[in-house]
């Protein structure tokens, strides 16, 4: 079955056709009525067809009739049916009288896709940003930020290619208390900017581990790490340069998992743009229009719904990702004028852009439901088949290794098995598909046997 989204699309192409068949009925309605490709495209509406193989949309005879000023409602039934258009006619359901007609589901899908523009309408590109994979910085790049990956790559492509002005963004997350315990690990396993170099986002990890496992032993771990973050929070200047380099590293290491998997983004934006110094007229504006309440505790709240309320300022005045959130995507805006924003984000995050929404609408900013959360389901019992590691470039690696494995062992190989890109491609496209047969918004469970189903 279309996905909603996908069926809008057809309807919207639907005016946009090339093809002389599909055309008929917008074409015979122009000739009979003056009623222009524009007027008719939101009058469509998607119908649930008798067969699978069919799509059904339906125009509502009392809107024609009333708002457009159709009177011969034969002339549109006196089109013929074809391969195409399988049925045209008229329903009288007194509740609901309409015009409806059923299409060929395939041809008419691979007709929208070829052909998106017809000659007649004022087709304007749309602004579209996609934001997706946004791995954190000091943790491995699992299954989770690939399906994230996946589906933005994919949502991005589909766009670009009904050319549509798409902008991809990598947002990592590089920002909050858990960077402390970064900074607060580096210093204790003394590690360099020259050691970083070799493998970044595993020894940041490993660092990130160690300072946790200290602060269960001793609680001025965790004041350490706090003292850490608050000094990158109010922009000392040597900190944050020794930051930035270590978000290059980092970057650097993630594009080529990404080359791995023919993804690429137009741009990588981090946390820590949006710090506490840089969107101090932001957080005015929200205390100006009263939409940050002062707790006894200190911390500033935002209400949500009807009996709800979300931390957007923390007690000691330093910021949360929600806060950040909302100040990139009012600098987004203002970037690249969106006509959508979408974040391709795990389903656990729905409350989040809920609020997010919420709060931009406060503010008054008209462009609040432009944005769009596009959910997954989590991937379970993921890891690699040595049980030990959840980073996808080790995953991606052993991949590689079990497809060589059963190239070898398969009695259907008839070449030799001596290029390693190749099984690489292999295995990560088994990877790739694999998640895409999965329902999107649904948890699925990691298998490897059915992941190597080549």
């Amino acid at each position: 079955m279309l996905s909603h989204e996908c069926m809008q699309l057809t309807i919207q192409s639907l005016n946009c056709q090339t093809c002389v068949k599909q055309r008929k009925i917008v074409d015979s309605l122009h000739k009979t009525t003056k009623i222009t490709p524009v007027q008719l495209q939101t009058l469509i509406h998607v119908g649930n067809p008798k067969e699978k193989g069919k799509i059904e949309l339906n125009l509502p005879l009392n809107i024609l009739e009333t708002s457009l000023g159709i009177t011969n409602v034969n002339e549109i039934l006196k089109i013929h049916p074809d391969d195409i258009i399988k049925s045209v006619q008229l329903v009288r359901d007194r509740a609901n009288r309409k015009i409806s007609f059923e299409i060929d589901r395939s041809i008419f899908i691979k007709d929208v896709i070829e052909n998106c523009y017809y000659p007649e309408v004022n087709f304007k590109p749309k602004n579209i940003v996609v934001e997706y994979s946004s791995p954190n910085v000091a943790k491995p790049f699992h299954f989770g930020h690939l399906r994230s990956t996946i589906l933005g790559n994919f949502l991005s492509n589909l766009n670009l290619f009904i050319k549509n002005n798409v902008t991809r963004i990598n947002y990592l997350g590089d920002w909050g208390t858990q960077f402390g315990f970064i900074k607060v690990g580096l210093k204790d396993l003394n590690y360099n900017l020259d050691s970083l170099k070799t493998d970044p986002i595993k020894i940041l990890y490993q660092c990130y581990v160690h300072a946790n496992k200290m602060a269960e032993k001793d609680p001025e771990i965790l004041e350490r790490a706090k003292a850490e973050f608050v000094k990158l929070e109010q922009g000392s200047a040597n900190d944050l340069k020794h930051w930035q380099q270590i978000l290059n590293f980092t970057k650097n290491e993630l594009v080529k998992t990404y080359e791995r998997l023919g993804v690429t983004f137009d741009e990588y934006n981090y946390e820590s743009m949006y710090s506490q110094k840089d969107i101090g007229d932001v957080i005015d504006t929200m205390r100006k229009k009263h939409i940050l309440k002062k707790q006894p505790d200190g911390k500033e709240v935002a209400e949500v719904g009807t009996d709800k309320t979300v931390t957007v300022i923390k007690s000691d005045g330093s910021t949360l990702y929600l806060s950040r959130d909302i100040a990139a995507a009012i600098d987004r805006f203002k970037k690249y004028n969106f006509d959508k924003m979408y974040y391709v984000v795990a389903n656990d995050q729905n409350d989040h852009f809920y609020a997010l929404r919420s709060i931009l609408h406060k503010m008054d900013l008209p462009w609040s439901d432009r944005l769009v959360h596009v959910k997954f389901g989590r991937i379970k019992g993921m890891s690699s088949r040595k049980g030990t590691s959840v980073f996808l470039q080790d995953i991606l690696d052993e991949c590689k290794e079990l497809i060589v494995k059963r190239q070898i062992e398969s009695p259907t190989t008839k070449v030799p098995i001596s290029n390693d890109h190749i099984s690489d491609i292999l295995g990560i496209s088994c990877v790739i598909i694999n998640d895409l047969k999965q329902r999107r918004q649904r948890d699925y469970e990691f298998d490897w046997d059915k992941v190597l189903q080549y």
